[in-house]
């Protein structure tokens, strides 16, 4: 699941953005050859032998905030490390890329997603993507969900903020991997953003937006709401723990 920090609060708009012809879509799941005998192979876990050894530096100046401990030898931020704990203990592979932003425009900070589905359940390949020169220029905009008082990034330092998007797309692996009804609201959701695209390039200019668009567009948005909640909530418990470790 893409979301996005920059000039966005919510992930709908980018999934909406992502609907739209001349824009990229969203991508379903995918099964290369060439991955499936590596899922069989690669032991389970949080992975990071992809990694660069440039990346891999910036990688564990954010493993060391998820795994920090304070006097009494607890977790620091213990929602952040309940999430890494269960996907490392999942059965699962999530794989962490770095990647850079393809495009000064591109928006995108994290996405998480499944590659191989594994048809038993118990050993999917999945990618969490931090782009961290996105999270590094995106904004501080504050996100109403009520009187959380949620403000995404703010008060934060440059790694914490990578781990605040970390814990996004943990949230999203948890939510995803740990029950198979999720996952396919999850392709259901990629489905719908091919469809539309595909009726939105095949749309006569006057007629673009139809009946059949306006019912495609509301179904995405509700799997989106329903899909990006629970890491919604989940980054705002995370963003106050961080917070509050760093007012310490």
């Amino acid at each position: 699941m893409a979301y996005r920090s920059v000039s966005c609060t919510a992930v709908l708009l980018g999934i909406m953005l992502a609907a739209v012809p001349g824009t990229r879509a969203a991508q379903p799941l995918r099964v290369p050859s060439d991955r499936i005998d590596r899922a069989a192979e690669t032991a389970p876990g949080i992975r990071t032998d992809q990694l660069s050894a440039r990346k891999l530096r910036a990688w564990k100046q954010i493993e060391a905030i998820v795994l920090a401990k304070d006097a009494a030898d607890r977790p620091s931020h213990p929602k952040l490390h309940r999430l890494w704990q269960w996907v490392e203990a999942s059965g699962h592979v999530v794989q962490i890329e770095l990647p850079d932003p393809k495009a000064r425009c591109d928006h995108q900070a994290g996405k998480f997603m499944v590659e191989e589905s594994d048809t038993d359940g118990r050993k999917h390949l999945a990618v969490i993507r931090l782009c961290l020169p996105v999270i590094d220029r995106a904004s501080v905009r504050k996100i109403i969900w009520g009187a959380d008082g949620f403000v995404r990034f703010e008060g934060l330092g440059k790694e914490e903020r990578y781990a605040e998007i970390l814990g996004h797309g943990l949230a999203h692996a948890v939510w995803i991997l740990a029950d198979r009804s999720h996952q396919s609201l999850k392709e259901d959701l990629d489905r719908k953003v091919t469809e539309f695209n595909d009726l939105r390039r095949r749309a006569v200019r006057d007629v673009a937006w139809d009946d059949k668009s306006r019912r495609h567009l509301r179904r995405i948005e509700s799997l989106t709401t329903e899909i990006e909640r629970p890491a919604d909530v989940a980054e705002a418990e995370i963003w106050k723990e961080l917070l509050g470790s760093r007012k310490r």
